[in-house]
């Protein structure tokens, strides 16, 4: 595909989507305004659903409670499995060639204190050529970019070629067990552009993580003579030092390549950290809850294994009486995709011709994109917005950067080619 190609499609999108920027912000906004915690998305996945409808587009959907995906791990912690459901979305019929899947999670996480935001957290105020509210940059505004980006490719009769499905999916804030489902069920693409903000830049490589809680147990005794009790706390921190230590290592390790710029790679962080019953007395328990990242060929279900066994070997070493309690609530494999492979030189060159920044980077933040790459499917992640601001008070997203990710989005579309199964013409990904 030449490069005037790519410029051509994409000025135009930019240029109609800039003729039509209330429509988009409205449309944006519409979305926000209807709330969508995890375990509660139906809201907004009726309204996108009305929405593809009215377009003309196939829509499908994939209920949590289908029985096709009772053996997903984690599916017995899910609430509310009868009124949940994936939106599949297809702009053209398939047609047997190779497919591309835009991924994208319909859930937002809690707004916190109301106090905390200038205005409503869901009132998807416009304001300053900005769309205000929970979940404007994580992730509707990347799905609305993506979504009215391929709708203007629909518009103006252009047809790309390969296929494409959007798979827009529940619970990817607390457990990614949609996107999880969705791969059980549904096509296997043979590439995939997961939606986060990422200030429009294009993310080829991520490390992963797991999240852990270890609990440490004693003996509690009198403050003035702690020598006759165990401290909780004390063996608490020893395992946190040997675990500090292993990220060092990790890290260090990690030091080139495409992650020599980021000071930690797999960052540990201990999130909450909680100790003893008493004030006057030796603490009896000790518990943190954290995150241990994951360098790209770390496997999650390995790394909790490991964490076990380092949990209890520190206690060995220590001769600490009581064993500790591991618990690994989730898991995100770290994963990266070759520079040279056809999704990234098409949103790269898309992204150059809007004049945007088109070189790939790297991510220490864990989404939906691992579940992917860890399967070896070659996978980028992109979308409008700061990732700073998700989760934040007073949440937003600026509609001209909607407009031009949506650009770039519909020119990758449009111009990227897919070699067929087997061919030698393109590089996969790999998590290894």
């Amino acid at each position: 595909m030449s490069g005037a190609r790519h410029t051509q499609i994409a000025t135009e999108v930019q240029a109609d989507l800039l003729g039509r920027a209330n429509l988009a912000a409205e449309f944006l906004a519409e979305g926000i305004r209807l709330p969508s915690l995890s375990g509660d998305e139906a809201p907004y996945a009726q309204f996108i659903e009305k929405w593809a409808d009215d377009q003309g587009w196939e829509v499908d959907r994939l209920r949590l409670d289908d029985p096709r995906i009772v053996a997903v791990e984690g599916l017995e912690k899910e609430r509310n499995v009868s009124g949940r459901w994936n939106l599949l979305l297809r702009p053209w019929p398939r047609s047997g060639k190779p497919l591309l899947v835009i991924n994208g999670h319909l859930d937002v996480v809690p707004p916190g204190e109301p106090e905390s935001w200038s205005g409503a957290p869901f009132d998807g105020r416009i304001e300053d050529g900005s769309v205000y509210g929970r979940g404007a940059v994580d992730t509707k505004g990347p799905i609305a970019a993506a979504l009215l980006g391929v709708s203007n490719l629909v518009e103006r009769g252009i047809r790309p070629e390969i296929d494409v499905e959007f798979h827009l999916v529940l619970g990817e804030e607390l457990s990614g067990v949609g996107t999880r489902a969705a791969l059980e069920c549904w096509n296997v693409p043979d590439r995939v552009l997961v939606l986060e903000p990422s200030d429009s830049r294009m993310v080829i490589a991520s490390t992963g993580l797991i999240a852990f809680e270890v609990v440490t147990h004693g003996v509690s005794a009198h403050s003035s003579k702690p020598w006759e009790g165990q401290d909780a706390l004390e063996h608490l921190l020893r395992i946190h030092r040997v675990l500090r230590r292993r990220e060092q290592e990790k890290n260090a390790a990690a030091s080139t390549g495409e992650f020599a710029d980021v000071p930690v790679p797999a960052p540990f962080v201990v999130g909450t950290l909680d100790a003893g019953r008493f004030r006057n007395a030796v603490p009896d328990r000790a518990t943190m809850v954290g995150r241990i990242g994951l360098l790209p060929g770390e496997s999650p279900r390995a790394s909790a294994e490991a964490l076990t066994a380092l949990v209890q070997q520190v206690g060995e070493d220590a001769k600490w009486p009581l064993a500790s309690d591991v618990t690994v609530f989730h898991g995100l494999a770290g994963w990266r995709t070759d520079p040279r492979n056809s999704l990234v030189e098409a949103l790269g060159h898309a992204l150059e011709s809007l004049e945007c920044h088109g070189r790939p980077e790297v991510l220490t933040a864990g989404s939906d994109a691992g579940y992917y790459g860890e399967r070896g499917i070659p996978t980028v992640l992109f979308g409008p917005g700061e990732m700073a601001l998700a989760h934040s008070p007073n949440e937003r997203i600026a509609v001209s950067e909607v407009v031009v990710a949506a650009a770039a989005i519909a020119s990758a579309v449009a111009t990227i080619t897919i070699p067929s199964s087997g061919s030698c013409a393109d590089l996969e990904t790999s998590s290894e």
